[in-house]
């Protein structure tokens, strides 16, 4: 699918739209809902690829999942000892939560998917498990446990979700076990998410700075749980009044939110402190879903935008620095990738009349989308179906802002 965005010249009216439900909260309720011996209720369920792939995962394991329009009946308890092959799709969460899970029990756990997602680290588990219990052929990904309660030695630089992985598989071993964090913790945000839900689930954890001490022999059990507005879809509306002076706001964030992705506000607030566009210093390691919007506002920004922590970008569904290095560059964008920075230089306008590609990747389709929003001409962008992973609804809500228009050819 390609999309044609071009901003329209007239003066818009402030608007307002409501973004979907957080996808990192709802892989982690349903995952904990389906634990459960009986039935829970997620109200505001998030929609989407991702949500997919767990959703046929835990039916697979046996829980019962009913879709009542606007609200999700889950019923467990779902069996990780399973003997069934559990297609991920291209969702990392649904994988990394699932591995831990099923690798509780002595059966062997086997995992497919889609894309980039079986080529994305997956060395914690030949760590955790020994390599003789990991095999990846033929696209599928075989562990084979039992995870035994103890103590976890994870490095706090890679994926977060492999610490919350454990967090929802330790709890049910017969004794205890601690998750040592090796520093730096990234992503720390997503973890504080995993233990709250856990805790709505009536699991017990218990954080001390980098040791997260998890008693065993635990039982989840059924909750209602409203999973909160995502800050990670109200995040390109954001950037997209940033670059455009557009007026937008969001009905249904909370500002108070835990949610890593609420960090736009600040960068936002720091690129226009002046009260004009302007380059600043960002680190991304706590939100890198982020990364590619803050290249899209660095490129109308005036100097050179650092913008740290990309190695956090490399393992995603595209390598979202090198992605958005060069579509940027195709608009005339100066950008310089180093180890861990990237370098974008601004300019004054971006003339559009380029078509760019959104390389298989939701979050590099959107922020191009926002950039293109800010263009003195038409910008394609190709691939742009890539957005069903997280908000099959981005297009529609785009279109209703009224100094944008879009044009979609399928």
């Amino acid at each position: 699918m390609d999309v044609t965005i071009f901003r329209k010249k007239e003066l818009a009216a402030p608007c307002s739209l409501k973004v979907p439900s957080s996808k990192s909260a709802a892989h982690r309720a349903m995952t904990a809902a389906a634990l459960a011996d009986g039935t829970s209720e997620i109200i505001s369920p998030a929609a989407g690829d991702d949500i997919n792939a767990t959703a046929g995962c835990l039916r697979a394991l046996g829980a019962e999942i009913e879709d009542l329009n606007g609200r999700l009946l889950v019923t467990g308890p779902a069996d990780p000892g399973r003997d069934v092959l559990l297609d991920c799709g291209e969702s990392a969460s649904t994988l990394r939560f699932m591995i831990p899970l099923c690798a509780s029990s002595e059966a062997p756990a086997r995992f497919t998917g889609k894309g980039r997602l079986l080529r994305r680290p997956l060395e914690v588990y030949r760590k955790l498990f020994g390599a003789e219990n990991f095999s990846l052929e033929g696209g599928i990904l075989t562990i084979r446990g039992p995870l035994a309660p103890g103590r976890f030695r994870l490095r706090g630089d890679e994926s977060s979700q492999n610490i919350s992985g454990l967090m929802f598989a330790l709890p049910l071993l017969d004794g205890d076990s601690v998750i040592e964090i090796i520093p730096p913790l990234l992503s720390e945000p997503y973890v504080d998410l995993t233990a709250e839900v856990l805790k709505t689930a009536g699991i017990e954890t218990r954080r001390e700075g980098l040791s997260i001490s998890i008693p065993g022999r635990q039982k989840y059990h059924p909750f209602s749980y409203t999973v909160p507005a995502d800050w990670s879809s109200a995040a390109p509306f954001a950037v997209l009044g940033l670059l455009t002076g557009q007026a937008i706001s969001i009905e249904n964030t909370d500002s108070a939110s835990i949610q890593a992705d609420r960090a736009v506000l600040g960068f936002a607030e720091r690129f226009k402190a002046t009260g004009k566009l302007r380059a600043i210093e960002a680190d991304i390691s706590d939100c890198p879903d982020l990364g590619p919007l803050l290249f899209a506002a660095a490129s109308l920004a005036e100097g050179t935008t650092v913008i740290r922590g990309i190695n956090k970008l490399r393992g995603k569904e595209s390598d979202r620095a090198l992605a958005m290095k060069t579509e940027l560059e195709k608009l005339g964008v100066s950008v310089r990738l180093a180890e861990d920075e990237a370098f974008v230089t601004g300019r004054e306008s971006i003339s559009g009349g380029a078509v760019l590609d959104g390389h298989a990747d939701h979050r590099v389709v959107m922020a191009l989308s926002v950039l293109a929003c800010a263009a003195e001409g038409p910008v394609t962008i190709s691939g742009a179906e890539a957005v069903s992973k997280s908000y099959p609804g981005f297009f529609k809500d785009l279109a209703t802002i009224p100094s944008v228009f879009t044009s979609i050819k399928l």
